[in-house]
């Protein structure tokens, strides 16, 4: 059971990781976009 919880928790931890990651990606491109219009 122990071992369920902790592979789930990480599990969470992953999927939190790869959304923040996704988001500042996705951040980056808009500002590579703003950039490359002003320019």
């Amino acid at each position: 059971r122990e071992d369920y919880d902790t592979a789930q928790n990480r599990k969470e931890k992953v999927e939190l990781f790869r959304t923040e990651t996704y988001k500042q990606l996705q951040a980056l491109n808009l500002l590579d976009i703003v950039m490359v219009s002003i320019i």
